[in-house]
């Protein structure tokens, strides 16, 4: 009696596929540290800052549950039938729908940010927001494509030209604004050498998260250029989003660490002129030298200081010192 095997190599669909669906989850367990860490770290942030947290945390964990349900799609429900692999899961399909609206959000704070911090960018702020918001568009357009059209040869035309224009243009994006953050903390140097070290971290962690999404968007760019056929490019898309949320998370909990090394560094608390040294964050400004994410103030006391506190306002909420 003799049996027919059917031969079917998986390993450059499915198997990058599975490896996508790994590696995600572990992103998506940092991105929830990364959350917890900041609920309890900075309850006293302004209250929009507190819900786009928690949104884009359930954004990131939908797509998560998305492509590990069109995988499951594939290989348990659809098991050893071939003709399932001519079908795109709608699943995961409308995955790009979540990754394009977390995206969208962090580029818009981002903007929002180069705004705030030097509003003579207001017109590049302007002009990166309604790129943002076209590229956004390209994904959504491909998602929507795929939940209507399932079939895997619509899919794949759909993402022809939409992830090579979505891609550059999002590369594009990120490079301009980290670039420009960049260039704002540089022309904000006061001389002070303290401020002078705090201006470098604050410049290191920017390029460390802000080119991040970059270099993925252009790792999926090349895989797909190079083998469109192989899914090599879907561990790339579904990094995208981990690597977005997770830059917007670092971008808000790097505020402790750049304040604390700066107060670690004048422990003694005083000024070659006897003052006191206090803690002032500045967010808006139009005048580029105030533009610190977090500058040292020095204040000069009396031989028996009294207790003060002022409050400063900003786009994170308020702050007393």
């Amino acid at each position: 009696m003799s049996s027919a095997t059917l031969a079917l190599n998986l390993n450059p669909t499915m198997g990058a596929m599975f490896v996508a669906v790994v590696v995600s989850a572990v992103f998506y367990g940092v991105t929830t540290l990364q959350t917890i860490f900041y609920y309890s770290t900075y309850p006293r942030d302004a209250l929009w800052i507190r819900v786009m947290v928690v949104f884009l945390w359930i954004l990131d964990g939908l797509s998560l549950i998305m492509i590990s349900y069109g995988l499951y799609t594939y290989l348990v429900i659809d098991y050893m039938d071939p003709f399932a692999l001519e079908k795109f899961s709608r699943f995961y399909g409308a995955e790009p729908f979540s990754a394009a609206t977390i995206a969208f959000v962090v580029h818009e704070f981002l903007v929002y940010r180069i705004w705030c911090l030097d509003n003579k960018f207001a017109p590049l702020a302007v002009l990166l927001a309604l790129l943002s918001a076209f590229s956004c568009g390209l994904s959504i357009y491909a998602a929507q494509k795929a939940v209507v059209h399932p079939s895997l040869a619509v899919v794949l035309e759909a993402k022809s030209w939409s992830v090579i224009l979505g891609n550059s243009l999002a590369s594009f994006i990120d490079i301009v604004i980290t670039c420009t953050i960049c260039l704002q903390l540089y022309r904000s140097r006061t001389g002070v050498a303290k401020t002078e070290r705090m201006l470098q971290r604050l410049t290191l962690y920017t390029i460390t998260t802000g080119l991040i999404p970059a270099m993925i968007c252009l790792a999926e760019l090349i895989s797909y250029e190079v083998a469109p056929a192989v899914l090599a490019f879907e561990v790339f898309e579904a990094l995208v989003t981990k690597s977005y949320v997770n830059t917007f998370m670092a971008s808000l909990n790097v505020r402790q660490s750049v304040r604390g090394k700066g107060l670690a560094e004048t422990t003694t608390g005083n000024t070659p002129h006897g003052g006191n040294l206090a803690t002032v964050e500045f967010h808006v400004s139009s005048d580029s030298s105030n533009i610190l994410g977090s500058a040292m103030a020095g204040t000069l006391a009396s031989n028996t200081p009294k207790e003060t506190s002022e409050t400063y306002g900003g786009p994170y909420g308020t702050h007393t010192v």
